[in-house]
């Protein structure tokens, strides 16, 4: 057998393998950070969900108790008060989950080195959820989010 020959393919086997690894080692990242990112993508999204739910239950509510005169005069204005003041709570835990799932995912992908590459991926940040003052709910400050969404 001849050495120069053995020394040739090993110094190529090498060369491949020094310029494959990072190519390989960066694609094993993308592929990581890509699906990192679908699945934050999909918990802010389910946040969403559960922020537009509790919100249409409270506007229910709201809208059947005003077609409802009589109770203004009856007794049970305490328990009235008191399932509002629940699903108001329940607007409000829907919508910190939101922006804390929105906010993980924003960081993820503002991060280096993620930040050079998931415009390419074809990510775009998560908006936070801020009402416009207090009690205005999420319609008057997401409706347009809401339509472009779909």
């Amino acid at each position: 057998m001849d050495t120069n020959n053995f020394i040739g393919s090993a110094g190529i086997v090498g060369i491949i393998i020094v310029v494959l690894s990072p190519a390989l080692f960066f694609a094993v990242w993308a592929i990581k950070l890509f699906n990192r990112l679908i699945k934050l993508r999909a918990l802010y999204e389910e946040g969403w969900s559960g922020v537009l739910a509790a919100e249409k239950r409270r506007r229910d509510f709201i809208a059947a108790m005003e077609n409802r005169p009589d109770l203004k005069a009856d007794g049970d204005m305490t328990q009235i008060r008191e399932e509002l003041s629940g699903l108001e709570e329940r607007v409000e835990k829907t919508r910190r989950y939101y922006n804390a799932t929105s906010r993980d995912y924003n960081m993820e992908m503002d991060q280096f080195p993620a930040k050079l590459i998931v415009s390419l991926m074809g990510f775009k940040h998560a908006m936070l959820f801020e009402p416009e003052g207090k009690g205005a709910g999420i319609f008057s400050t997401f409706e347009s989010v809401a339509e472009s969404a779909e």
